[in-house]
């Protein structure tokens, strides 16, 4: 979805919830064998504010041509050095990102997520949701998980981890959920007049699927 790219460096910026769909499923370039061996993905800790600009630089770059919005290199930094991240690195080389973020509504999302292109058919994006899924049961365990996706492969991951589709209504009404699609580059588009996109909490039109795994009865 988006009209624009967010800005770098604001520290009011809570980024789009979208799962960053442009990153696990797409063709990539050809690979050395030694790609699929020396990757790790681990939980961020206070030490790895290094990789906030790094993150925020491959989410701006990714945002130009997918569905993904840019985040702020302030707003990572504070997921970051706050342990709710994930990293996938190559020796000191992030290769892959994602972090949690927490609604008022009992909800978290996972996302900024994005692996770089020729790290992604090696299980590097499950292994980053894993890692986010680990994070969330220990310090928000009585939150249920909610995902934004346009990826045919994302939806297959979330759909492995016990995610079930839901309306966009259904996933969350907290607005500072849905103004983060604004940072989306296909936003104007499914929100001019005649668009058939489905109508969110906030009244305005997105074009993901709506995915939702819940941890508690109701």
């Amino acid at each position: 979805m988006a009209a624009g790219i967010s800005p770098i460096g604001n520290p009011s910026d809570k980024g789009s919830p979208s799962d960053g769909d442009d990153t696990s499923g797409g063709q990539s370039s050809e690979k050395q064998p030694s790609v699929q061996s020396h990757w790790i993905v681990r939980a961020s800790d206070s030490n790895d504010f290094q990789y906030a600009p790094i993150a925020a630089e491959m989410l701006l770059r990714a945002s130009q041509t997918d569905d993904i919005a840019a985040r702020s290199t302030y707003l990572l930094s504070q997921k970051i050095t706050a342990g709710h991240a994930a990293l996938a690195l190559d020796g000191e080389q992030l290769v892959g990102f994602g972090y949690l973020a927490r609604w008022k509504d009992n909800t978290v999302s996972h996302s900024g997520m994005i692996v770089l292109e020729d790290y992604r058919k090696f299980g590097v994006f499950r292994e980053l949701k894993s890692i986010l899924m680990d994070i969330a049961e220990r310090e928000f365990a009585d939150c249920d998980l909610i995902s934004l996706t346009c990826s045919p492969a994302v939806k297959k991951v979330n759909e492995q981890l016990g995610y079930t589709v839901t309306s966009l209504v259904a996933l969350t009404d907290d607005p500072e959920f849905w103004k983060g699609c604004q940072g989306c580059k296909n936003f104007e588009s499914v929100n001019k007049p005649g668009s058939n996109c489905e109508v969110n909490s906030l009244g305005t039109r997105c074009c993901c699927t709506a995915m939702r795994l819940y941890r508690h009865e109701e």
